[in-house]
């Protein structure tokens, strides 16, 4: 290597300097999320959050420079680093990795630094860390619903795997177990993320059913105790898996099906005459046989739902004792079971809507109690699977109710997403009211009360214009872990993620018919007025009946999003009068040129929305602070 090269090398101890101060920025940015939540008075707690706003800034343009003087040029030039430092990043790979506090994206930039450096020195125990953590990282990403990290989960643990045979010649312990952790991900968690369709995890569910035969393989049990435990619960729980699938709703074929049933049944028999005891028994195999046995009438499903509500209760006395992911499926899949079986009864419907209530709130309660930067990932996918379940909004009696649901659980999930909806929900109706009395010709949209093409009232266009505005963010509930990433900008690929949030609104909202109706501005919201531009382009707002509230809310997410001095540390606040003229000269293309000429010419509209955005913005907050922690303490 000549003089020049050495001169702009990378050195050890840039590495070790990028990871100590990147780490300690990142753990100061998590332990404000705490700071916030202390019970404080108005004034404590407003300085505090200005405080935070400060600092988050500060940090966020602090380890941007580091990643882009240390860690981005190494992706262009992998021969800025040497073969000493090469094995320094990937120790600091593996100890993000096993880390409590991971970032997936992050992950991923770093071993696509790192794979072809070990490719080339055919380094197989590396390349294995490399392709286990890859594979990890790209499947907490495809529980944001980003489709292609689905086919790269696939193909990293399938490289994984096809090292399988090499096992004898592994010196480290843990290059064993990444096999059977490849195993494990794919036959147990892949299908319910829709990764891996049901027949190839059965296929890869019976060949490790045969390993687990294999002498060659079964040696490294008292050395590698972690192999036996991921093989039982990857065989195991498979063969229960029709209650996964029940509630996952994944489709699987009737061969399939009936496979695992009879496996359930026989699994169940042997294990309760092992035991001697129903609770000894794995809930997802006692709660699939006893749904089995319902279904084809050997029992009641009054019986059924007796025998399993008992079980649950029972089991609620010990479930602390079991890993993390066994105890988010307890308190989210197990509670949809219990609720599908209840349904399907005879009980008096004053007690089913008793039942059905405790049972949202253990769900509730679990989800919305843990701490956010754990396992985030898994912990948002459970939010997901239960929000806009159809078993879930099914036990509600109306559109209210369930709108309520939806709010406690998911608007309000996040304090800065649950802030700025609240925001937007202030500016639409403060704008709203004055477009109707001035102009209302401007904001129509479709009656939801009467049929034809008749529009609704000034007072239903209220009565939808607030909730609507509420729910426009709604998609960004499978994404709060990449929202949250406050100690330094978002990568290209974070950012792609994070447009994809209309779309999964509009999934979400399209799953029940009460919501609907707010699905075209939850779908809408990013594109300009003129539709040429912002995402989804697939998406025709221009064409939509719901123009007008789309046009209104991409208006007020635009202006509280650029005058937000709080809680956006990616950019500087601008001033609202800064802002109004960047509405004025997006008129016509990027904003509905009537409603912003409303906006400029009625002076009222103009102090009110000045008011809220800039003096009154504080007080808001901390309303919504507070309604934020007495929820929390609620669902304690």
């Amino acid at each position: 290597m000549n003089a020049q090269a050495e001169e702009y090398m990378i050195s050890n101890t840039d590495i070790r300097y990028f990871f100590d101060t990147y780490y300690d920025n990142f753990m100061h940015s998590l332990a404000w999320e705490d700071h916030l939540l202390e019970p404080a008075s108005r004034e404590e707690w407003l300085a505090t959050l200005r405080a935070c706003a400060d600092d988050q800034q500060q940090r966020c343009a602090d380890n941007q420079i580091l990643l882009e003087q240390y860690l981005y040029p190494l992706s262009s030039n992998p021969a800025l680093l040497s073969d000493e430092g090469y094995d320094l990043l990937l120790s600091f790979c593996r100890d993000f990795y096993y880390s409590n506090y991971t970032e997936p994206a992050l992950l991923i930039r770093i071993i696509d630094i790192l794979l072809p450096h070990y490719e080339d020195r055919s380094d197989t125990e590396s390349l294995l860390f490399l392709y286990i953590c890859a594979g990890f990282s790209y499947m907490e990403l495809s529980r944001t619903g980003e489709p292609t990290s689905r086919d790269k989960t696939i193909y990293f643990y399938t490289k994984v795997l096809s090292y399988r045979d090499q096992i004898e010649f592994f010196e480290s312990a843990a290059s064993r177990d990444y096999i059977f952790i490849a195993y494990y991900n794919l036959i147990r968690v892949a299908p319910g993320l829709g990764i891996l369709d049901i027949e190839t995890a059965y296929r890869l569910w019976e060949e490790l059913c045969q390993i687990r035969t294999m002498p060659k393989f079964c040696q490294y049990d008292t050395t590698n105790p972690r192999i036996p435990q991921l093989c039982d619960c990857a065989i195991n729980d498979f063969r229960a898996y029709g209650a996964v699938l029940n509630v996952e709703r994944v489709i699987a074929p009737s061969a399939i099906l009936s496979s695992l049933e009879n496996m359930t049944q026989i699994y169940y028999s042997e294990i309760l005459h092992e035991h001697g005891s129903i609770y000894e028994c794995p809930a997802f195999t006692v709660f699939n046989y006893h749904y089995v046995q319902a279904r084809n009438g050997t029992i009641t499903w009054e019986a059924a739902w007796q025998i399993l509500d008992d079980y649950y209760v029972h089991k609620m006395q010990t479930i602390g004792q079991v890993s993390s992911p066994d105890l988010l499926a307890f308190y989210t899949n197990l509670p949809l079971n219990l609720i599908d079986v209840l349904g399907h009864t005879h009980f008096k419907e004053e007690f089913k809507q008793a039942t059905y209530r405790r049972y949202r709130n253990l769900i509730t309660s679990y989800l919305m109690n843990q701490p956010a930067s754990l396992n985030s990932y898994t912990l948002n996918n459970g939010v997901q699977l239960v929000a806009f379940h159809p078993l879930i909004l099914g036990t509600f009696q109306n559109r209210m109710e369930k709108m309520n649901f939806i709010v406690d659980l998911v608007v309000t999930r996040h304090l800065t997403t649950f802030t700025h909806s609240v925001m937007v929900s202030y500016l639409a109706e403060a704008i709203g009211k004055h477009i109707l009395a001035a102009r209302p010709e401007l904001l129509r949209i479709p009656s939801s009360y009467l049929e034809g093409n008749v529009y609704a009232s000034p007072a239903e266009v209220l009565d939808y214009i607030v909730p609507a505005a509420l729910f426009h963010d709604i998609g960004k509930n499978g994404m709060i872990p990449i929202i949250n990433t406050q100690h330094r900008k978002l990568n290209d690929y974070e950012f792609n993620i994070i447009q994809t949030h209309p779309q999964k609104g509009s999934d979400y909202l399209s799953s029940d018919p009460d919501f609907l109706i707010y699905q075209p501005v939850a779908l809408g919201h990013h594109r300009s007025y003129d539709g040429t531009r912002g995402y989804p382009l697939s998406f025709d707002n221009t064409a939509s009946p719901y123009r007008d509230a789309i046009d209104l809310i991409h208006i007020c997410d635009c202006l509280d999003a650029a005058t937000d001095y709080l809680s956006r540390n990616y950019h500087r606040a601008k001033p609202f009068d800064v802002v109004l003229n960047e509405l004025k000269a997006g008129r016509g293309t990027e904003y509905n040129p009537d409603m912003v000429d409303v906006i400029l010419s009625d002076r009222e509209l103009y102090n009110d929305l000045k008011m809220l955005t800039e003096q009154n913005r504080e007080n808001i907050y901390y309303d919504i602070y507070l309604t934020f922690v007495n929820l929390r303490k609620k669902r304690q």
